[in-house]
């Protein structure tokens, strides 16, 4: 059996882009994504504090606008965020110190109402994502913590 290994991400990699460790971590969630989708010996992905939204990638670093994009939960694979930009171990993760945002709002420009009622008229929120995070076809062992 292969020896699992872990795919890390955070913001603005100096390395290689390829989620062997912090250093090389991925810059965008959808790419980490993408390749441990492809790669049974993935089972964790690890995020560094940031948003991020499901329209950006390595091929769309300013988002393309797509609403129906989403992060699509994995089978085998946990996501954890709040670590600090520049990794940290597992056991160092705090969520509280270091926000993980999964983020709907494609142009970064929701503004905040009173009454959620509002929500379905407010005009900023016309381009936000229909489903942030999914785990369509997933089972138990498809994870975001």
């Amino acid at each position: 059996m292969p020896q699992q290994t872990s795919s890390t991400l955070m913001p603005v990699p100096p390395g290689a882009n390829n989620g062997s460790s912090w250093p090389d971590a991925y810059k965008y969630l959808q790419d980490a994504l993408a390749d441990a989708n492809s790669d049974f010996n993935v089972d964790q992905i690890r995020v560094a504090q940031g948003v991020y939204t499901p329209d950006t990638d390595s091929a769309n670093p300013n988002g393309n606008g797509n609403r129906y994009a989403t992060f699509q939960l994995i089978n085998g694979v946990t996501i954890y965020g709040g670590f600090p930009t520049g990794g940290a171990k597992l056991a160092q993760r705090n969520p509280n110190a270091y926000e993980t945002i999964l983020s709907g709002d494609l142009d970064g420009d929701d503004v905040q109402v009173a009454d959620p009622c509002d929500l379905l008229t407010e005009p900023t929120r016309g381009e936000n994502s229909y489903h942030v995070l999914t785990g369509n076809d997933t089972d138990a062992n498809a994870t975001q913590t």
